[in-house]
């Protein structure tokens, strides 16, 4: 589901007016949803066992606010190294730092990346259920951005990970639609503790089901 065209030919297809309640696997095997992927209230649960995936990580190296905090502290170490009045042993370790930040711009706009392969196979990504309702072109033919709400998109979706302590992205700023995902549980959203044949009689999800196929 992370393909927003499967997503979308899966929509088209679950919400046709044609639609069947239950679905033949042998006539529409399409319409199903493949053994790693789960739907949990409004989030889709991808397990990314067998993906191929990497951990990135960019670090823009000048912004117009760190070239003038650059500027002023400059100017600060030019001053505390011709002060003759300082000790030695402060002026010395100025005109040192001056040296070793005192590069030519070409070389600190430079933007930085760290990449690692996530070996893992406890990896799950969490998504919006629906999200091409939303994540879609405008009439301009750009994508919509999340603006300052990227951080409660990813506190949103990494709740549905019950129990779970930091999800990533740890900082939240999306060059795409939004997501979480989680590294080293097994089963973020206890769905073996759900379904386990000693308690299932007993859950919810039972009653919650009986009552639909129940239903008149």
């Amino acid at each position: 589901m992370a393909r927003i065209e499967d997503i979308q030919q899966f929509s088209r297809r679950a919400s046709a007016d044609n639609a069947p309640l239950l679905i033949s696997p042998h006539d529409n095997p399409t319409c199903l949803l493949p053994d790693h992927l789960y739907c949990i209230g409004p989030f889709w649960l991808e397990h990314w066992e067998k993906h191929d995936k990497q951990e990135r990580f960019n670090v823009e190296g000048w912004s117009t606010d760190v070239g003038h905090q650059i500027t002023k502290l400059f100017g600060e170490l030019g001053s505390i190294h011709k002060d003759e009045t300082l000790p030695f042993k402060l002026r010395q370790p100025a005109e040192e730092l001056f040296r070793i930040i005192a590069r030519e711009k070409d070389e600190a706009t430079r933007e930085f990346s760290t990449v690692k392969s996530l070996k893992s196979p406890s990896t799950w990504l969490v998504m919006p259920f629906d999200y091409p309702r939303f994540w879609k072109k405008d009439n301009t033919g750009r994508l919509p951005s999340l603006g300052d709400d990227e951080s409660a998109w990813r506190d949103s979706l990494g709740a549905c990970l019950a129990g779970i302590g930091e999800v990533l992205p740890v900082i939240a700023r999306y060059a795409d639609i939004p997501y979480a995902a989680v590294i080293g549980e097994q089963d973020p959203a206890k769905l073996e503790l759900i379904f386990d044949d000693r308690y299932l009689a007993a859950s919810n999800e039972l009653n919650l089901l009986n009552t639909i196929l129940l239903a008149d």
